[in-house]
């Protein structure tokens, strides 16, 4: 549940971030926090401090995936959908090398390196924007850029909250999220609980029929990322009604999907195998299935909330006196 409720923390709280600070100097913030997160995991003294730290990337982490969308509408209006997809599959293989070479390294140099070398890529993802940040101070000061300097203007009428755009597009991140952290959470337990040794279970490569087919079937969801992620911007006119959605959808999505990993628990006795918690994966699949449908109609969320108030300005209008 730590992930998914620092990501929906991150989430409400990215709102009126977006409106005060530039999206680069929050993609910066993000990385380091994300850093500063790692590397505290690795030099915990104890339970609390590691937990802490946990958060502290958890934050960082969460803040990266809300600016991301009106980043890419910013700089690659053109090419949102490839981008898109390459975001979220870097996420999954980012995921799936920490999961595979965990163990051996914590073997070979101990368990703080392990979960440690991994704030050198994050450091080194923030070099670039680093730069670009720093270049733009000194244009802006030269009065040539003045402009760029400027935040997200308000989007008029980008309420997602009020809107089946929003909720769809939340309903979607919560199907697969709760999914995907069920799955990141409790897999190797199950397979562990199979039978399977520790090593074979973090890299997942032997897997047993039945088993298979529900990683498979689980599976499924975790691709509606990038589906999501897309959607964000082309549903949207402008990089601050980006933003909003962004912001909402993720805040409220990862909210609701924080209980999959407790249910997925909660569902297993021992001895009863754990069919009722993978059933429940199913549940979450028809949540973002019809996720999926609330947001698949093409329209826009600022036309949407132009149109609420003109309807909430005529209904005044023609009220009697």
């Amino acid at each position: 549940m730590l992930p998914t409720a620092s990501f929906a923390v991150v989430g409400f709280a990215a709102l009126p971030l977006l409106r005060r600070l530039q999206l680069e100097h929050l993609l910066v913030i993000a990385i380091l926090l994300t850093t500063l997160g790692q590397l505290g995991r690795a030099v915990g003294w104890n339970v609390l401090a590691f937990l802490v730290f946990t958060c502290v990337a958890m934050l960082g982490i969460g803040l990266v995936n809300v600016v991301a969308p009106p980043l890419l509408a910013k700089y690659f209006p053109d090419r949102i959908g490839l981008l898109a997809a390459i975001h979220v599959t870097l996420l999954g293989v980012s995921t799936a090398v920490a999961a595979q070479f965990a163990i051996p390294l914590g073997a070979l140099y101990g368990w703080r390196f392990s979960i440690g070398i991994w704030a050198a890529l994050s450091a080194l993802a923030a070099v670039p924007w680093l730069i670009l940040v720093v270049a733009r101070r000194t244009v802006a000061r030269s009065g040539n850029d003045a402009a760029e300097g400027r935040q997200l203007p308000s989007a008029k009428g980008a309420r997602p909250w009020r809107s089946a755009i929003g909720w769809g597009t939340a309903l979607v991140f919560a199907g697969c999220s709760s999914n995907t952290f069920a799955a990141l959470t409790w897999l190797p337990a199950v397979l562990v609980d199979r039978g399977m040794s520790q090593e074979t279970a973090g890299s997942m490569l032997a897997l047993s029929a039945s088993a298979a087919f529900w990683v498979v079937t689980a599976g499924l969801g975790q691709g509606a990322y990038s589906f999501a992620f897309i959607m964000i911007n082309k549903r949207t006119r402008t990089q601050s009604g980006s933003g909003s959605l962004s912001a909402f959808s993720q805040g409220t999505g990862y909210a609701l999907a924080s209980v999959g990993p407790f249910l997925f628990a909660l569902l297993h006795t021992p001895g009863d195998g754990w069919l009722p918690s993978f059933g429940m994966l199913g549940v979450w699949l028809l949540v973002l299935v019809a996720g999926a449908i609330m947001v698949n109609k093409p329209r826009m969320l600022e036309d949407q909330g132009r149109f609420q108030a003109g309807t909430e300005q005529n209904t005044f209008l023609d009220s009697p006196s």
